[in-house]
Order: structure tokens, then C-alpha cells, then sequence
């Protein structure tokens, strides 16, 4: 990446909100494809976000957070063909959202940042949760609601399904997490730096993978190049 888009990247990382989340997580797209336009990739997502919210109008009454969320998995994982990708996970493809908008498929953090950026401009209050092994979502209810309904733990690979906190429990096990026990403080909320930083950790490691460690240096850089702004942002240089 050029040193204009590194500095592009870094400043969408570090800016209060979590609304441009998508277009942070777009930059990095340029490690593969120097010439995508990411302005391109965002009108494909606005236009997936138009298609939701016509979907959804005709068929969810406002304020039914269940009726939502039904109504959104339905549009996504059935009408659009989302879908994890069980069949080829260390595809660094799957970590690039101008892939996964046009394959249809991807790890659960790509997909979870599709589901979020979508979901959030239809109504629902939504926010990733860093969960060790595997991404997830939470809802916390209708955006502008005063008392939220009870949260609802989510995974976009999944086709968007609901899980307990003994799904949770069950899911660390599977993904062979064994010296950590399950706990509540698992499911705290990961803000927009935080979930970039684990979408370049999986993009590291895939590079590495495939021994494209020229690709890999270019990732381990823009770690540093956050981590080097988070330092100056808390006062630390």
C-alpha cells in the first residue's frame, strides 16, 4: 500500500464511531488489488443496504428486533447467498470485502462486518464481539430504543443464528481453545480498531500460510503503523 492509503487506513481506524467500519476494513483490499476503487465497493454495499431495507419494509413491523433479524438473515444468507466458507477458511480472499461482496462468502469477521454495516442502517443496534476462534455479533435491539430488549448473541457465518452463552461455551471447545474457560467477559464489544487489528492478524497469518511473506511484511507493517497511532493517540510517544 502507498503511503496515502496507509494514512487513510490508520485515520478511518482511529476515528470516534463505528459507522464507517466497513470502509476502514475496504483499505485493506489494496494489499491484494492496488487499483480496486474502494468508493466502487461502497456503493455495492449501499446498494445491498437499499435492497435490505425494501425487503424489509414489507415484512418486519417496527420494533420487532426478532422480526428484523429474521427478516435480515433471510435477505442475506437466502436471498443474497452469503455464506461461510467452510470449504477453503485460510483463502485470504475471505479477509478482503470487495471478495466477499462479490463471491458471496468469507470468514466471521468479513461476513459479521457485511451483517453490522447493513443491519445498522436498517434499524438494528448492533456490535462485534472479538470471541476467541470466531467472530460474532451482538444485537442489542432497535437503534433509538430508550430500554433495549434483552441482547442477542449472533453468528453471521452461520447464517446468522442465535446463540446461548452454552453455545459459546461448546463453540471454544470445538475451535480448540481449551486453556480458556468461558466467561461472560468473552462477550464484551469490539470497537472498530480492535476488530481491523484481528482482520490483519487473520490476513497475516494466511499470507504466512501460503509463504507469501512479501505480503505478510506488507500486513505485519500496517500492525505496526496502527498500533504506532493508538501509542500517539493515548499520549505514549
Amino acid at each position: 500500500m502507498r503511503p496515502r492509503e496507509v494514512e487513510r487506513f490508520v485515520t478511518l481506524a482511529q476515528r470516534p464511531g463505528e459507522n464507517d467500519l466497513a470502509e476502514a476494513a475496504l483499505q485493506l483490499a489494496l494489499l491484494e488489488y492496488p487499483v480496486t476503487r474502494v468508493d466502487d465497493t461502497l456503493g455495492q454495499l449501499q446498494s445491498l443496504v437499499d435492497r435490505a431495507s425494501a425487503f424489509m419494509v414489507a415484512s418486519a413491523a417496527p420494533n420487532d428486533v426478532l422480526g428484523h433479524l429474521q427478516q435480515l438473515g433471510e435477505f442475506l444468507f437466502d436471498a443474497e447467498g452469503f455464506t461461510g466458507n467452510l470449504s477453503d477458511y485460510d483463502d485470504p480472499r475471505n479477509s478482503f470485502l470487495n471478495d466477499v461482496l462479490s463471491r458471496r462468502t468469507g470468514i466471521p469477521i468479513t461476513l459479521s462486518i457485511i451483517y453490522m454495516h447493513v443491519g445498522r442502517r436498517v434499524g438494528l443496534w448492533l456490535e462485534g464481539i472479538n470471541f476467541p476462534g470466531h467472530f460474532l455479533v451482538r444485537c442489542k435491539g432497535m437503534l433509538g430504543d430508550v430500554a433495549p430488549n434483552e441482547d442477542l448473541i449472533l453468528d453471521p457465518f452461520h447464517g446468522g443464528i442465535v446463540l446461548t452463552e452454552r453455545d459459546c461455551s461448546r463453540m471454544l471447545a470445538r475451535h480448540g481453545v481449551d486453556a480458556v474457560r468461558f466467561d461472560r467477559a468473552l462477550l464484551a464489544p469490539a470497537f472498530k480498531a480492535q476488530i481491523l487489528l484481528r482482520m490483519l492478524v487473520n490476513l497475516k497469518r494466511a499470507y504466512a500460510r501460503l509463504r507469501s511473506f512479501a505480503r505478510a511484511r506488507d500486513v505485519a507493517d500496517l500492525v505496526l503503523a496502527l498500533a504506532r497511532a493508538q501509542r500517539h493517540a493515548a499520549g505514549a510517544d
